[in-house]
């Protein structure tokens, strides 16, 4: 067994767990090119704002 190998997604750092969602993914992509506003993530991912501001408290919640 080599170790730093995860054999599971339930022994997966919190943050790979959440960063593998697809719309947190893709907001993590756009927030790694430049700073955005939430209204401009709204418009850039097609998704509601309310959505979004889901997805990104939990991302801040993980630091």
């Amino acid at each position: 067994m080599y170790y730093g190998v995860v054999s599971s997604a339930q022994g997966a750092p919190a943050f790979l767990r959440l960063a593998a969602h697809p719309l947190r993914w893709r907001l993590l992509t756009e927030l790694a090119a430049g700073d955005y506003r939430v209204r401009e993530l709204v418009e850039l991912v097609g998704q509601p704002q309310n959505l979004v501001s889901y997805h990104l408290r939990l991302l801040r919640a993980v630091g």
